[in-house]
C-alpha cells in the first residue's frame, strides 16, 4: 500500500510539532513526529497494522492511536493507495463527515 497524507494530516503533523515544541523543545518535537510519521510509514508494508474505526466498523476505515494522536487511514480495495489524515486524539470523528470522508 502506498501511503498518501492528505494536506490536512500534514498540517496537523505541523501544528502537533509546533505545540510540542512550545511545550518541551524543538528537538523533542521533532523526535516525536518522525517517531509518528515511521509508524505511519509502516503501513506500506503491514496495511492492516491499525485497527477498524471503532465507530464506523467499515475494514476500510482503520487507526492508528497512540498515547496522544489518532491518525485514521482508509484502505483502497486493492491495498494501492491509501489516504492518511492526523488529528489529536481527542478530536471527534465528526471531522470525517465534515472533511470530503476520507477519500
Amino acid at each position: 500500500m502506498k501511503v498518501v497524507w492528505s494536506d490536512d494530516a500534514v498540517w496537523a503533523l505541523v501544528a502537533l510539532e509546533t505545540r510540542l515544541a512550545q511545550r518541551y523543545s524543538s528537538d523533542k518535537a521533532a523526535r516525536i513526529v518522525e517517531e509518528l510519521v515511521r509508524r505511519v510509514d509502516r503501513l506500506e508494508d503491514h496495511p492492516q497494522l491499525g485497527r477498524v474505526v471503532p465507530e464506523y466498523g467499515q475494514w476500510q476505515l482503520r487507526e492508528l492511536v497512540d498515547r496522544w494522536n489518532r491518525v485514521l487511514y482508509r484502505r483502497a480495495d486493492t491495498d494501492a493507495v491509501g489516504r492518511t489524515r492526523c488529528w489529536r486524539r481527542i478530536a471527534a470523528l465528526e471531522h470525517v463527515h465534515r472533511r470530503d470522508q476520507l477519500r
